[in-house]
């Protein structure tokens, strides 16, 4: 997972990725991996589309994006953490597939290949088992997760942001700037949605931070 960059956050997401802009993805039937799927499979040359369960109990979903093909969405939902919707590069689809489904079992990934387990974040997998076939899960010592209720205590304004349209969607050349307040927007945009998840429950992918 470390080696996949995603280059946006959907509107929609529980857990948004700081630096990325926010694309709409309003035309996502985001209860319904198998409409996920069908939105790209079979749908045309260059298309694909794929969802499958998960081990706790979910599901991830994923689709070529009809509307601007070089992107692809993938959706992770977790039975009590919720989702994760990320846009990726299309030609990454295959690659984020396997390591939802394959690598070790985290919920969400940052970069350096941590990974959060939905009350921890855990190491690299880096250490392996052979008598069990498997790497060792060896947890971030003294660690603290930031939440997005964290980072909108600091100064920020919805005004000074935007949503973009996937349509005509291109990768930005770095970090959003403002990132802030494009996550205050996001969190207005959240409080028309019903049954959300409260923003001391959605978990943001900055660094670690390590205490002590």
């Amino acid at each position: 997972m470390s080696r996949i960059r995603p280059v946006a956050n959907g509107t929609r997401t529980d857990h948004p990725t700081p630096g990325l802009p926010f694309v709409n993805d309003g035309r996502l039937p985001l209860d319904n991996p198998d409409a996920i799927e069908r939105t790209g499979r079979n749908q045309g040359e260059g298309l694909w589309g794929r969802t499958d369960e998960t081990r706790n109990g979910g599901w991830v979903a994923f689709t070529t994006e009809p509307k601007n093909r070089a992107f692809a969405w993938a959706v992770y939902y977790h039975p009590v953490h919720g989702r994760t919707v990320l846009l990726i590069h299309d030609r990454d689809l295959g690659s984020l597939h396997h390591a939802w489904m394959h690598e070790p079992t985290g919920i969400l990934y940052r970069h350096g290949g941590y990974w959060w387990d939905g009350e921890r974040w855990n190491r690299p997998a880096q250490v392996w088992d052979a008598a069990y076939e498997h790497y060792d899960v060896r947890p971030v010592a003294r660690q603290v997760t930031i939440t997005a209720a964290d980072l909108l205590r600091a100064p920020c304004s919805a005004r000074r942001a935007s949503v973009a349209k996937i349509a005509s969607f291109t990768v930005p050349d770095g970090p959003v700037d403002n990132w802030q307040d494009h996550l205050a927007l996001w969190a207005e945009l959240r409080s028309s949605q019903e049954a959300v998840r409260s923003l001391d429950a959605c978990v943001t992918l900055l660094p670690i931070r390590v205490v002590g």
